[in-house]
């Protein structure tokens, strides 16, 4: 488990020197060549702040429900919040906790996780997007069975999904299918609708 968590870290790390580098290049472009700029009236290649939306530069969260199905039936859908950092129109870092219980069984399972999130296509208000993105992740179990006991677990959450733009490109609907692959409790698919502002 100590490598698990090694190895955990170490890409977290490294998926932050990445955001970081990508970051500065955003920052650092400034306006194209100005016979280019007189041919494009795309605000992204003039580099000019796009309206406010879910896939502007700055804050960005969701609020999500998720169900971890074929491993436990009945579960309770679980909820998920994640905040964080969108770079530019493709790329998002954040974080989050989320929580889920299990129905006929005494286990309440949370989650506190890292996550990165690309986006695909160029933004436009009116059409969707494929997403895709990773999440590394700390997982304390609890069960009460009797006597009370805490089991931790580490893992990652692979995902790929489809993003579409709500009211005008302000918010987002998102559906995501993941594999939650975890130290503790094992491998299962995990079904997400989220809500993004």
């Amino acid at each position: 488990m100590k490598t698990v968590l090694s190895f955990l870290l170490a890409a977290f790390a490294g998926l932050l020197i990445v955001c970081d580098v990508c970051a500065q290049e955003v920052s650092s472009s400034g306006l194209p060549d100005q016979s280019l700029a007189a041919d494009v009236s795309d605000a992204r290649t003039l580099d000019v702040e796009l309206p406010s939306g879910y896939r502007t530069r700055g804050y960005k969260g969701s609020i999500s429900l998720s169900n971890d199905f074929f491993y436990y039936i009945p579960i309770l859908p679980g909820i998920e919040t994640s905040h964080g950092f969108m770079f530019n129109e493709y790329h998002y870092l954040g974080g989050g906790i989320s929580v889920c219980s299990v129905l006929l069984e005494d286990f309440l399972i949370a989650s506190i996780f890292t996550e990165y999130k690309a986006y695909f296509f160029d933004y436009s208000p009116g059409r969707g997007t494929l997403t895709a993105g990773v999440k590394l992740l700390v997982q304390p179990l609890f069960i009460d069975q009797g006597y009370p006991s805490l089991v931790f677990g580490v893992g990652a959450e692979p995902n790929i999904g489809w993003s579409k733009p709500l009211l005008n490109g302000k918010y987002a609907f998102d559906i995501t299918l993941g594999l939650d692959l975890l130290t503790n409790i094992g491998c299962f698919p995990k079904l997400s609708l989220s809500f993004g502002f």
